[in-house]
């Protein structure tokens, strides 16, 4: 197992840092899990917390999460593959 994955690559694939292997795999959860309480929160105090396009929003947003992820994992297995 590799003890370091790479965060960031620039557009010719070449890796410009890393981080350690718990950091890189936490980072985008523990974002994720930031933004959305500070979404929540907000949405709470204006009263906008129960109407559909606040649960349309904050889904979506989830989406974009989830799918950075997962592109975060692919980039990662490629880079390794090399």
């Amino acid at each position: 197992m590799l003890e370091r994955l790479p965060m960031q690559w620039s557009l010719t694939g070449k890796v410009n840092w890393s981080a350690s292997r718990r950091i890189a795999l936490m980072f985008t959860p523990i974002l994720a899990t930031v933004t959305l309480a500070y979404i929540g929160m907000t949405l709470s105090a204006s009263g906008a917390l129960g109407s559909k396009a606040s649960f349309v929003t904050v889904t979506a947003i989830s989406g974009c999460f989830v799918g950075v992820h997962a592109l975060h994992f692919y980039l990662i297995s490629r880079t390794l593959r090399r």
